[in-house]
């Protein structure tokens, strides 16, 4: 998959996805991730600090789907903060440095 960015993303970059990821009891709804199949997205951003934005509307929320993205968006060795969602785990694998945050326990990226 080709960028339609002029340059790969460097420094350092938040991941994050936004979708049905979980709800409270209290809301009405099906549980569960959405995907494009139940009309109801999930959405993948690459935030650079102080720079570029992408965000892109995802199939589904799973490491073959976010990988190329990644790869193709986001310059080989930079360190990518994410939440501790079992998605990023490979982060390191494909050659990025990877921090991750936990927002149970009030930490943000």
């Amino acid at each position: 998959m080709k960028s339609t960015l002029s340059q790969a993303i460097k420094g350092i970059l938040k991941l994050l996805k936004k979708g049905r990821m979980g709800r409270r009891n209290r809301l009405k709804g099906a549980h569960g991730r959405g995907t494009l199949a139940k009309k109801k997205p999930p959405i993948f951003g690459m935030i650079q600090r102080g720079g570029q934005v992408v965000i892109r509307m995802l199939e589904n929320v799973k490491q073959k789907t976010i990988e190329p993205l990644i790869t193709a968006t986001i310059a080989v060795g930079t360190l990518v903060y994410t939440d501790e969602y079992s998605i990023y785990s490979r982060l390191k694998d494909w050659g990025y440095g990877h921090k991750s945050v936990c927002h149970g326990a009030g930490e943000y990226a």
